[in-house]
């Protein structure tokens, strides 16, 4: 089950002293775990799985953000301790403007566009974990 190899994979983190502390899916995966019902999966102290009034899904208190399966493999999460990441900038940032854009001139307006090349480090690669989301 889905949900279950969240929770092993949380431990497992946690046994390497890593505090998991956020959780990427595919849009299938996000799903899945939606249909999830209340009772077929919950905790002693409550649903393993939780959603606040803005709609953010949260598994034992864990984050969960979705994203195409493009970015990480058809039926794929990766749970990991993102404090472990840094962003890092590899061109320098750049700021131009502008008043010749569309009609502009005419409503007394400026467009800025800023652009900078960035990417994501993994400064330590046990600290996540990637594993196929199971069944339910």
């Amino acid at each position: 089950m889905t949900i279950e190899k969240i929770i092993q994979g949380i431990a497992a983190l946690a046994e390497d002293d890593y505090d998991a502390n956020g959780i990427v899916v595919t849009n299938m995966v996000w799903a899945k775990i939606l249909n999830t019902k209340p009772n077929d999966y919950s905790l002693p102290g409550g649903a393993a799985v939780t959603i606040d009034a803005n709609g953010n899904v949260n598994v034992v208190g864990v984050p969960l953000f979705k994203t195409n399966e493009t970015n990480i493999g058809a039926n794929q999460m990766i749970i990991g301790d993102w404090t472990r990441t840094k962003i890092i900038q590899t061109d320098g940032l750049s700021v131009s403007m502008s008043e010749q854009d569309q009609d502009n001139f005419i409503r007394n307006m400026i467009t800025f566009k800023a652009e900078a090349r960035v990417d994501q480090a993994i400064l330590r690669p046990d600290a996540f974990i990637k594993t196929s989301a199971g069944t339910t």
